[in-house]
């Protein structure tokens, strides 16, 4: 059996099978997680901060 057609198969499947993404973690999350995602920027800079003030 010759591995490239299928080496070949799955590597399609791989990159198409994210075009099926449908936005289902957006139908999930709460109002508080999407306002920590907006926050998201902040924390992350005052975090760096923190951590290069030691």
């Amino acid at each position: 059996m010759n591995l490239r057609p299928l080496l070949a198969v799955v590597g399609l499947l791989c990159c198409t099978l994210p075009a099926l993404a449908d936005g289902q973690v957006q139908k999930l999350i709460t109002a508080a997680d999407k306002a920590r995602l907006d926050k998201y920027g902040d924390t992350r800079k005052a975090a760096l901060a923190e951590a290069k003030a030691g």
